[in-house]
């Protein structure tokens, strides 16, 4: 779940794990979303400090086919 800029430049990388992708309006927005609606086995392309203003698990910072946010 992220933004739809953030969705195309990971799209392989996403791909490839065999996820759903779902679109939204901001990345910050997709990780509040998640974190406020208690969603498990859900993730969010954003940023570090999304994911501790929100209280999740951030994970790898980037990989090569996913620019670091």
């Amino acid at each position: 779940m992220s933004h739809p800029q953030a969705l195309s430049q990971c799209d392989g990388y996403l791909t490839r794990l065999g996820v759903i992708k779902e679109a939204v309006d901001d990345t910050a927005g997709a990780a509040a979303y998640i974190a406020q609606n208690n969603l498990m086995g859900v993730a969010a392309v954003a940023s570090r400090r999304a994911a501790e203003l929100y209280g999740m698990e951030a994970r790898p910072r980037h990989s090569p086919r996913c620019p670091p946010r």
